[in-house]
């Protein structure tokens, strides 16, 4: 008994229980009541007893995510918590194994890498809170392998696990259009209408519903746990430079880095003149470093997000890391595109560490990692344009001997 409230006493904290409460309110029946914050609250009080949380951290994902999680809700929260955590470490251990030893990554820069990816803080966050961000990014590094492998239905059905935060695959999945990828986009439009028909099914038409909640809960502020000063994408840049995220000027400027993230993402997944020749898999040359910024531009773009969700750019910021190593032996010595971006990337976690852990100076108007990521992203896109002849390189996907 003193085991399981010393475990309770961790949990109750972490961002875990809001996920658990939708979970809850499904399995008994209560769906209909999933965004009724006081029914969320009741649950809540309830399971962290004899804690107490005095700011509600609310269940904010669609409800298919409960739909699909309330298996969970026969579980203590204290348990449950636990078998998510055992899951995110294994996907952990996988996605590594991946990125790091089966593709991208040479010999000598394995190590180094391998810590890089176990330092890198929203990683230790996600894990910590029992987060579900691992399982986009699994989705993920999945599809970078079976898109290469010509596997294009599997790679729909690997995407799909975006769906746990579906306004960070807008972006990726707009590439995906500009290059024809009919079959991966049907294969996943095929899962989106599973899984909404059986949230449906259960709960009923529950839309509506939600994006009332929403336009509730980004007015709450404080009272629902949204900080926007602290959110790691342009939202959190917007407001701590204007200190507001809703004033007529903070709109207009939120809006234009929107725009120029489409806009960027469009122009990084376009070939361009000097790589018209496609490559064996049908896909543009260098197709992966260009999915990988759509990834960072629509992790930036996204309206809700703080720092533990920049783990879904692990897979983006290796195979980015590993084109810039590739391309620094193509490029003519005078050119320090690839290297310039090659060290952005190795120096990423350094300014993650410094924005968690208050390195960064509190005082100053800028929210370093968006502004980061923002110039890592516009570094890239220019690399990636400015390639030299379309077969001068070509990015491999084999294991590296």
């Amino acid at each position: 008994m003193l085991s399981q409230t010393s475990l309770l006493g961790y949990v109750y904290s972490r961002d875990f229980s809001s996920v658990y409460v939708g979970a809850q309110i499904v399995a008994e029946g209560r769906g209909s009541q999933l965004y009724n914050l006081e029914v969320q609250r009741s649950h809540m009080d309830a399971d962290l007893l004899p804690y107490h949380r005095y700011i509600l951290l609310p269940y904010v994902y669609p409800a298919y995510v409960a739909v699909l999680l309330s298996p969970l809700a026969h579980l203590s929260l204290s348990k449950a918590f636990l078998f998510w955590a055992v899951l995110n470490f294994v996907i952990t251990a996988w996605i590594a194994r991946r990125l790091i030893w089966d593709r991208f990554v040479t010999p000598r820069l394995r190590l180094a890498v391998l810590i890089a990816f176990l330092t890198w803080v929203p990683l230790q966050l996600t894990l910590s809170h029992s987060q579900m961000g691992l399982l986009c990014a699994l989705g993920f590094t999945e599809a970078l392998s079976l898109l290469e492998a010509r596997k294009f239905w599997q790679a729909g059905c690997w995407l799909a696990l975006g769906l746990m935060k579906p306004q960070l695959m807008v972006l990726p999945l707009l590439s995906l259009v500009l290059w024809r990828c009919w079959r991966t986009l049907a294969s996943f439009a095929t899962v989106v209408l599973i899984v909404l028909g059986l949230s449906f099914a259960k709960l009923g038409l529950w839309i509506p519903a939600y994006l009332r909640f929403l336009a509730v809960f980004n007015r709450g502020g404080a009272h629902v746990s949204v900080y926007p000063t602290a959110m790691q994408n342009w939202r959190g840049l917007v407001s701590l430079l204007l200190g507001t995220d809703t004033g007529l000027v903070a709109q207009w400027f939120l809006a234009l880095l929107t725009i120029a993230s489409i806009g960027l993402a469009v122009f990084a997944s376009s070939p361009g003149s000097s790589s018209n020749s496609p490559s064996p898999s049908g896909l543009p040359p260098d197709w992966q470093a260009r999915f990988a910024v759509a990834i960072c531009l629509g992790i930036l773009a996204s309206p809700y997000l703080y720092g533990h969700d920049w783990v879904i750019a692990l897979p983006a910021l290796i195979v980015l890391f590993s084109q810039a190593e590739r391309l620094s032996s193509v490029f003519d010595r005078g050119q320090r595109g690839p290297a310039i971006l090659g060290w952005l990337i190795a120096i990423a976690p350094f300014v993650s560490f410094a924005v968690q852990f208050r390195v960064w100076p509190q005082s100053t108007r800028i929210q370093l990692l968006p502004l980061y990521m923002g110039v890592l992203s516009g570094i890239a896109t220019l690399v990636l344009r400015s390639r030299p002849a379309p077969n001068a390189f070509a990015m491999k996907s084999e294991p590296v001997a």
